[in-house]
């Protein structure tokens, strides 16, 4: 199991993230016809996801997390549901010992759903940094 495998079953393990999002956390896209909320995310863009501390044997890593939904005040609940779980999470995570990590949020806004419908979906962009070893 790798860091992102760690992190997405114990967010899974959460029973507030659980009760929003079911299995709907997808890396990179989500699954075409997913319904709302779901979260999806992938390394962030600004530091090409991993870094290396040497001198300190550990990763620190950074993603950009997108939680969707039709409902903004679903999407906003579930959001913080995920924020409260992730920020300032330290220990053991499955596979790896997260030495620190901080969630914050990144902005929200919503756009039309492109399929020819009224749709309107909502989201709520997340910054996960962490800093972690891997366990042997």
């Amino acid at each position: 199991m790798n860091y992102e495998e760690s992190i997405v079953a114990w967010l899974l393990a959460d029973a507030m993230v659980q009760q929003y999002l079911g299995d709907r956390i997808f890396p990179g896209v989500p699954k075409q016809g997913t319904p709302g909320p779901y979260l999806v995310y992938r390394e962030s863009e600004l530091t090409g996801g991993y870094f290396l501390h040497r001198r300190h044997n550990s990763t620190g890593v950074e993603h950009a997390l997108e939680v969707w939904d039709t409902d903004a005040e679903r999407c906003k609940a579930a959001a913080d549901a995920i924020m409260d779980r992730l920020d300032d999470a330290r220990g053991i995570i499955g596979a790896v010992t997260v030495q620190a990590m901080r969630c914050s949020g990144a902005g929200a806004d919503e756009q039309q759903d492109d399929s020819g419908n009224d749709t309107w979906w909502y989201r709520r962009r997340l910054k996960l940094t962490a800093t972690y070893v891997r366990n042997r």
